[in-house]
């Protein structure tokens, strides 16, 4: 049963005026939806914690780039961009304050961060062509 249909057994006991039995149908919807926003919050931090594992390798094939002396524009801006950016910590807890702050870091550049890397990409093809 989902919670909607525990409610709607709670509602059905109150009108019979089982308390007991409504009680125990409120504490199952209780659950089930703790256990969906857990996977809800699961679910968001690794799809986070993705995005930053693909940021962390686009950023070591940049230093590579710089490396061999292949280094791009973009490249180049995006390791300037990742410098000071927070770095993930695996061995913490997802919410100590070092992985809080790599979360909230993602979530206010993600969009210009994955944007540099597809740049770099193909600024990279482009000059591999020439």
């Amino acid at each position: 049963m989902i919670a909607s249909d525990f409610l709607a057994c709670a509602k059905q006991a109150i009108t019979e005026g089982d308390e007991n039995l409504a009680a125990e149908y409120l504490a199952a919807a209780e659950t089930g939806i703790q256990a969906a926003r857990l996977e809800a919050v699961r679910a968001v931090a690794k799809a986070a914690i993705d995005d930053l594992e693909r940021i962390q390798n686009a950023e070591r094939l940049c230093r590579y780039a710089v490396s061999t002396g292949q280094a791009t524009p973009a490249a180049l801006a995006l390791i300037r961009e990742l410098e000071a950016a927070p770095r993930l910590d695996k061995t913490q807890s997802l919410f100590s304050g070092k992985n809080t702050d790599a979360f909230d870091w993602h979530r206010r550049n993600r969009t210009e961060i994955f944007n540099l890397i597809s740049q770099a990409a193909e600024e990279s093809t482009t000059a591999r062509q020439l």
